[in-house]
């Protein structure tokens, strides 16, 4: 789509596939292994999520409202928004806590499936919606 300035704005076609690319491919060599668990995990907890782009990086969107998102960097990889909950899901997810609402896993370690399916429990909580499926 062109705007009257003659820059060519992103259409959903562009967001899918830089989602695609996003979610899909490793944002590093190192992060290869992490990087096929994230979208199976969230999506097998809420199937009907739908990625997208926001904000310029992947993201679940449910029910009208964003699930989570997911930021590639250099040395690890982002997720939020991360709500807090009772002490054994706080001790869970501590050690990946950087920020308040912001988890961070290292490329250089595997990836804690485990936290991002109590992180995505959660958020579906808070969001008034049920998991699809146990694991």
């Amino acid at each position: 789509m062109r705007l009257s300035n003659g820059k060519r704005q992103a259409d959903d076609r562009d967001r899918n596939a830089q989602h695609d690319r996003c979610l899909h491919r490793p944002v590093s060599a190192r992060g290869a292994r992490a990087a096929g668990g994230r979208p199976r995990r969230v999506l097998t907890l809420a199937p009907d999520a739908q990625g997208t782009i926001s904000y310029q990086i992947p993201t679940f969107r449910l029910a009208g409202t964003y699930l989570l998102y997911f930021a590639g960097w250099k040395q690890y990889v982002s997720v939020y928004p991360v709500p807090s909950g009772p002490a054994d899901y706080e001790a869970a997810v501590a050690p990946y806590r950087k920020a308040k609402g912001t988890l961070q896993f290292k490329h250089a370690e595997p990836l804690p499936l485990d936290v991002i399916a109590m992180v995505t429990r959660a958020r579906l909580r808070e969001l008034g919606l049920r998991p699809a499926a146990r694991e």
